[in-house]
């Protein structure tokens, strides 16, 4: 059952229903030391499709190249 739908390969959020909380499982030799749960929803829209999830947004090195070309071309002068 594949939809007629058109997606690009954009980076999006699109999870739902989501919580992040400290679990009961101890950690081994840590006193009042407990992991953590991420969990989620998602709701796959096509048939034997690649989905990627991450935990944060990707920061790529052109991300950060344009960041640096901002701040070196920007107007603002630091205090001396």
């Amino acid at each position: 059952m594949t939809k007629s739908l058109v997606f690009d390969k954009n980076w999006k959020r699109s999870c739902h229903n989501i919580q992040y909380f400290t679990n009961q499982i101890q950690m081994e030799g840590r006193k009042a030391k407990y992991y953590k749960t991420l969990s989620f929803k998602y709701d796959f829209v096509f048939d034997n499709d690649t989905v990627q999830f991450c935990y944060a947004y990707p920061y790529t090195y052109d991300n950060f190249n344009n960041f640096i070309k901002e701040l070196d071309n920007s107007k603002v002068l630091s205090p001396r």
